[in-house]
């Protein structure tokens, strides 16, 4: 699956407090753990204000006997969105 095709994490996992989502994911989140492991979660521009909480909880599902692991950073980026078709210009279409 290409970065333009990627859809909100919210529409894989489900979270207490969050309801389903379907829409085109806008960023790419990496958080990182105390131990060094890393994860992606990628997320809509609605969901970006909860991307904090919503690694926190994945953490919380995927701890993998490390109890003492926790959420040391997150970092954003922005993905490429794809372009719609640009339309022939009048002098292309005249020749």
């Amino acid at each position: 699956m290409s970065r333009s095709n990627k859809i909100c994490s919210l529409a894989q996992a489900r979270f207490r407090n969050y309801a389903r989502c379907h829409e085109p994911a806008e960023y790419r989140v990496r958080a990182t753990l105390s131990t060094g492991r890393e994860f992606l979660i990628y997320l809509c521009q609605s969901h970006m204000s909860h991307a904090w909480a919503l690694a926190e909880a994945l953490l919380e599902r995927r701890i993998d006997g490390d109890p003492d692991a926790r959420l040391e950073c997150i970092s954003f980026h922005q993905l490429k969105q794809a372009r719609p078709a640009a339309p022939k210009s009048v002098a292309s279409r005249a020749a």
